[in-house]
């Protein structure tokens, strides 16, 4: 009987032995599991991570490409609009030209330009209304001439030295940049 006692023994003690083991061998690939799913889960948040970091990057670049497209797109809706205002405003001239209240205001204008001529022969141009009201204040030496492509009046030395270009549309010219200021600022501002 002892023998069988100490085969029973012996038994047992193996079969806890290997119940150790085999508990020590689950609770290590259980660990192993766990630092597996944190490695895959810190991995996956990793790329996550990244992939929302360069989608957001390529938003941003499409949000400013669009701002830039939007921007370019109002800023030639608005030099289209500024240009419709000029032509409108040249297509005017001529009518302007022939105004009664212009023709006695451009009188002062022509007598500061003969100043300048300082006595010398010129030749004017001017609208029809204008050139007929004109040649009756006009010196000795400065010719009127009549023309009709012309609002406000153009004089000239004979010599070609002294040129005054009172013309509508040479003052439009002069102007037109800070009209499109004025009408960029007038189309900023909320109705």
């Amino acid at each position: 009987m002892a023998l069988d006692d100490l085969l029973t023994r012996l038994r047992r003690q193996a079969e806890a032995e290997a119940t150790a083991l085999v508990d020590e061998g689950r609770r290590a690939a259980a660990q192993i599991a766990q630092e597996a799913d944190a490695e895959v889960s810190a991995v996956r948040a990793e790329r996550r991570r990244a992939l929302e970091a360069r989608l957001r990057a390529e938003a941003s670049v499409a949000i400013e490409s669009a701002r830039s497209d939007a921007a370019l797109r109002l800023l030639r809706a608005r030099r289209e609009a500024i240009e419709s205002v000029i032509h409108r405003v040249q297509a005017m001239l001529p009518e302007t030209g022939a105004d009664p209240h212009y023709v006695v205001s451009a009188t002062g204008e022509f007598d500061r330009a003969l100043e300048v001529l300082d006595g010398r022969p010129a030749v004017a141009s001017a609208a029809a209304a204008l050139a007929e009201h004109l040649s009756a204040r006009t010196p000795p030496g400065v010719e009127i001439r009549a023309d009709p492509t012309v609002s406000g009046f153009r004089i000239q030395s004979t010599d070609g030295r002294i040129e005054v270009d009172a013309t509508l549309d040479a003052r439009l010219r002069q102007l037109a940049p800070a009209l499109a200021i004025e009408l960029a600022r007038a189309m900023d501002e909320p109705e």
